[in-house]
């Protein structure tokens, strides 16, 4: 059994029109990054938006061995990709090709800052990727810790008994039609801060 990398998405080289950047230096100044890593062909990706600026970019597709990467963290050093078009409006067409695996364009946003994985084993074709997915993003509320205690029992006075019951009733007769939920959504997290005091 193969022994995977523990850093996921480690910073990969870009380069257009004379100038140099990477994966991770894109993601802290706004840029939202997917890539298409074809792990069964050993190809890879990279589609690049910025929406303050209104621009898109995509790369040019370049062999890159995940296994390889996988084993020695060298190779990303030398892997560059070269930034095919940028403007504000890019369209990617889908065609199949002649391959078990058809459409080779199959983008997935990732996370570009680079990772440590707890789980090094490696049980599928997609743990050799080299990008993580990205982490389901909330909008943050940050308050002092002594009022975290009085916001959620606010909430729950406004959230009102009789309302409760019948959205607990109506998740209990989607299951039992043999219906699925939908998918719930995260809104916020609630962050507190506990004020240092002075020794």
């Amino acid at each position: 059994m193969y022994q995977r990398s523990p850093i996921l998405s480690r910073p990969i080289k870009l380069h257009w029109a004379g100038w140099e950047t990477d994966t991770f230096r894109l993601q802290q100044c706004g840029w939202q990054l997917s890539a298409d890593q074809d792990l069964a062909y050993n190809n890879m990706r990279i589609a690049l938006r910025h929406a303050d600026l209104g621009m898109r970019a995509i790369s040019q597709s370049i062999n890159f061995n995940y296994h390889e990467a996988l084993l020695d963290p060298r190779y990303i050093g030398q892997a560059v990709i070269g930034i095919q078009a940028m403007a504000p409006d890019i369209h990617i067409h889908r065609r199949p090709i002649m391959r078990e695996y058809g459409d080779v364009s199959n983008f997935r946003a990732i996370d570009a800052a680079p990772q440590f994985n707890e789980r090094l084993d490696i049980q599928s074709l997609d743990d050799f990727a080299h990008f993580a997915a990205p982490l389901v993003r909330t909008q943050e509320i940050i308050v002092p810790e002594e009022s975290v205690d009085d916001l959620l029992a606010r909430i729950l006075d406004k959230q009102q008994s009789a309302k409760r019951a019948y959205f607990e009733d109506k998740v209990r007769r989607m299951r039992s039609d043999g219906d699925v939920p939908q998918q719930a959504k995260f809104h916020a997290q609630i962050i507190s801060l506990s004020e240092r005091r002075a020794a």
